[in-house]
């Protein structure tokens, strides 16, 4: 369930998370993603996250740095979608980090 492929790729989803966390406006609080299920075509790969900033550009310049780092890194092209704070659903025990297209 943690072993994805895109884009011709494989990458385990600690990988992707590693990118992450590694922008402050994403980690802190807490980190908050949701990856959509790629099919292994050509599309981007759609990452969800949560970001602790409500200006546009900030989030747009976040965005840009993950989807960068996980090119160089992974070897895929994402979009990276961001989303306001407690926007992504909260699970009591295990976040669902992978969710069906839709």
């Amino acid at each position: 369930a943690d072993l994805l492929r895109c884009q011709g790729t494989r990458f385990q989803l600690s990988e992707l998370e590693a990118s992450l966390r590694s922008e402050a406006l994403i980690a802190q609080p807490s980190l908050e993603y949701q990856v959509v299920r790629p099919d292994d075509g050509p599309a981007p790969l759609e990452v969800r996250v949560e970001m602790a900033t409500e200006d546009p550009a900030a989030r747009h310049q976040v965005a840009e740095r993950v989807a960068a780092d996980l090119k160089e890194k992974l070897g895929v092209v994402a979009a990276i979608e961001a989303l306001a704070r407690d926007t992504l659903p909260r699970a009591g025990y295990k976040a669902k980090r992978v969710v069906d297209p839709g």
